[in-house]
C-alpha cells in the first residue's frame, strides 16, 4: 500500500454496522430468572440498536440507487431481514403469522416476540393509516411492545413525507403521548391497544429515501 501511495482511512459513518460480526450481538429480553412474572420485553437500547441497523442499511439504498431503484418493498424488507440476522442473536422473519395476519417483520428471542416493523413505499397519509391501524396493530399481539413503520419514499418532496407521517401518528386515536426520538426523519409515540386500554406500546416511524 506504501508503494501505491493510497491510503486505507475508515469512512466516518454508519457503514461498520453493516459489516456481519464473527459472533452476532445476543438480544436482552426482559425479564431475567430473578423476576419471572414479569413480561418479557425488548429492552429500548436493543430497540433503538435494531432501528439503527435498518438506518444504516437503508443508507446503503441511498448510496447506490440504480441497484435498488426497481426493488419492490418485499426485495427491500429481504435485504433488511438478511442484516438483522447477521447482526443479533435473534430469529428475524419475514412474512411471519403473527395476531390477525402476517407481518413484514418480526424478530423473535427466547420464544418471544420482541420486535415486529410493517413496511410501506408511501403512496399518501391515507395508506400510511391503514397500514398502522389495520395491519400492524392488529397483527401485533397483546405481548408486542415495541413497534415499527418503515416507510419507502419514492415521490418528490422528502420533507413533505415526513411531516405527512409525523401527522398521521400524532392523529391515531389511541395515540397517548410523543416521545423523544433523535432522527429528524422519523418520530417516536406511545399508544395503547385498542382492546386493552391499560396495555401501552411504543412505535417508532422511520421514512428513508430510496431513489427511483
Amino acid at each position: 500500500m506504501e508503494k501505491t501511495g493510497f491510503a486505507l482511512k475508515r469512512r466516518g459513518d454508519s457503514s461498520e454496522k453493516l459489516i456481519v460480526p464473527v459472533k452476532p450481538t445476543p438480544i436482552i429480553v426482559w425479564p431475567k430468572t430473578e423476576a419471572p412474572n414479569q413480561e418479557p420485553k425488548l429492552s429500548l437500547q436493543d430497540y433503538d440498536e435494531i432501528l439503527n441497523v435498518i438506518r444504516s442499511m437503508v443508507s446503503v439504498f441511498e448510496r447506490s440507487p440504480t441497484v435498488f431503484k426497481a426493488m419492490e418493498e418485499e426485495h427491500l424488507r429481504t435485504i433488511l431481514l438478511v442484516a438483522l440476522n447477521g447482526l443479533f442473536k435473534g430469529n428475524a422473519t419475514g412474512e411471519t403469522f403473527n395476531g390477525a395476519g402476517k407481518t413484514d417483520i418480526l424478530i423473535r428471542a427466547n420464544n418471544n416476540n420482541i420486535f415486529i416493523a410493517e413496511c410501506l413505499i408511501w403512496s399518501g397519509p391515507d395508506h400510511f393509516r391503514k397500514k398502522l391501524t389495520e395491519q400492524l396493530f392488529r397483527y401485533s399481539t397483546w405481548r408486542d411492545s415495541k413497534l415499527a413503520a418503515i416507510v419507502f419514499n419514492r415521490n418528490r418532496d422528502f420533507s413533505a413525507v415526513v411531516e405527512k407521517m409525523r401527522e398521521v401518528a400524532t392523529g391515531l386515536d389511541n395515540r397517548i403521548a410523543d416521545m423523544p426520538y433523535p432522527a429528524g426523519s422519523g418520530s417516536r409515540h406511545k399508544l395503547r391497544r385498542s382492546d386493552d386500554p391499560q396495555k401501552q406500546f411504543i412505535l417508532t416511524c422511520m421514512a428513508f429515501e430510496v431513489p427511483q
